[in-house]
């Protein structure tokens, strides 16, 4: 995704990507270990993570962009003789399948 929407950035936005999954490898222990101690249970630490990554989620789908589509390629093409239009792709419609 991040190659189609910003195909003149793709390097720094896959370090940031990198950067994000160092950062919660190395907070990650350290965080489930903190709940753990405030929280004084196994279950309810899952609880806790499991919000979280619930919250992250709508994070994410709220950020993501309308559509698939670069508007560079946009124009119409042609498949045996006839014209036709792109096909809009949503991002909702790309993770779905």
């Amino acid at each position: 995704m991040i190659t189609i929407e910003f195909p003149r950035n793709t390097p720094t936005y896959i370090g940031y990507i990198e950067m994000a999954l160092g950062v919660g490898l190395m907070f990650g222990p350290i965080l489930g270990s903190v709940f753990m101690q405030v929280l004084n249970s196994i279950m309810y630490t899952f609880f806790a993570f499991g919000a979280l990554l619930t919250l992250g989620l709508f994070i994410v789908l709220g950020g993501l962009p309308q559509n698939l589509n670069n508007p560079a390629i946009d124009e119409k093409f042609e498949i045996d003789g006839r014209e036709k239009e792109p096909q809009k792709v949503s991002f909702v419609m790309f993770l779905k399948y």
